[in-house]
């Protein structure tokens, strides 16, 4: 699966979701005052894919700080009406198993303050170094 892909996302929470929400897979239609607005999520979301794809194939950084910073960024567009966190902390996985050749995924921590405390400090610094202090890496 190309995880750089338009279109992957929404077929990881149609995956996730499909025999739970009819409107799975779907991109959010309706303002939430969280996110980005509809209107400007269909460009901004693929914006998000290109510099994933360009930070993937010039090494920019260690896979799990472009694992996490694709995942702050992908929740904090808010491109679903539900289940943004846990779609994109899979994509998130599946990035970071891309990256090191099956060998890492993400160890989540369960203590929903302290991850809710670093999104939101990742979100002030558009970061995902808060991210990266609270959420571990465990070999598979």
């Amino acid at each position: 699966m190309d995880l750089t892909r338009a279109g992957t996302l929404e077929d990881i929470h149609a995956a996730c979701f499909g025999t739970i929400w009819q409107w799975s897979g779907n991109l959010r239609q309706r303002e939430l005052s969280i996110g980005v607005e509809p209107a400007s999520r269909r460009q901004r979301l693929p914006e998000g894919l290109g510099t994933l794809a360009w930070q993937i194939e010039n090494g920019a950084a260690a896979p799990e700080w472009i694992a996490l910073n694709t995942h702050h960024r992908l929740v904090h567009r808010h491109p679903f009406t539900d289940g943004n966190g846990r779609v994109t902390r899979l994509f998130a996985d599946a990035l970071l198993f891309a990256l090191t050749d099956g060998t890492r995924v993400f160890d989540w921590i369960e203590d929903v303050p302290i991850y809710l405390e670093a999104l939101r400090a990742a979100d002030s610094t558009m970061s995902p170094e808060a991210l990266l202090a609270v959420i571990g890496v465990r070999e598979v």
